[in-house]
């Protein structure tokens, strides 16, 4: 009994403070359900219909297995924890990432600088060294001000191509 419409609306009102970590996963689900004007509320459902329908990339995952061997990754997004949580063993990300920078670890995100640091002090490289990958073009700037490298990702073949010329 939800639109598509108020599915947005709420989600785009209740993920903030959950992507910063300021409410729990439960918050989120029970402020989503009302604002998306849900008839009932369902937060054992909706929490095992949001992990079942998370899918593994199998092409990304096997760009993550060819770079790991050749280059020291990291991680940094704008997940909460517990999301984080679950697809770091669903998808095994640790076995790709030397660790994972997150804004509901945090309480900061992408665009703020602090975070883009928080990454460099925990590779402990020069900016200059890293390549930034995001798939918004707004998230790129303040890598570039810090000195990193960065790729808009627009599709797995054009990032696999971008990085083929940019780590030669």
């Amino acid at each position: 009994g939800v639109t598509m419409d108020n599915i947005y609306a709420a989600f785009e009102a209740s993920f903030p403070d959950y992507s910063l970590g300021k409410c729990s996963e439960e918050d989120f689900w029970k402020k989503f359900l009302y604002l998306s004007r849900a008839n009932r509320e369902d937060l054992k459902y909706v929490k095992a219909f949001w992990r079942r329908n998370q899918k593994e990339n199998e092409r990304m995952l096997s760009l993550l297995r060819s770079l790991k061997g050749k280059y020291r990754l990291a991680g940094l997004t704008t997940i909460p924890r517990e999301w984080l949580m679950f697809k770091r063993k669903k998808f095994h990300l640790d076995d790709y990432f030397e660790f994972i920078v997150s804004s509901g670890e945090y309480g900061i995100k992408k665009p703020e600088l602090s975070i883009y640091k928080i990454v460099i002090d925990k590779l402990n490289l020069a900016p200059e060294e890293l390549v930034f990958i995001d798939n918004k073009e707004n998230l790129l700037p303040p890598a570039r001000k810090l000195g990193m490298q960065t790729i808009l990702f627009r599709g797995q073949k054009d990032l696999e191509e971008k990085l083929s010329r940019l780590l030669k």
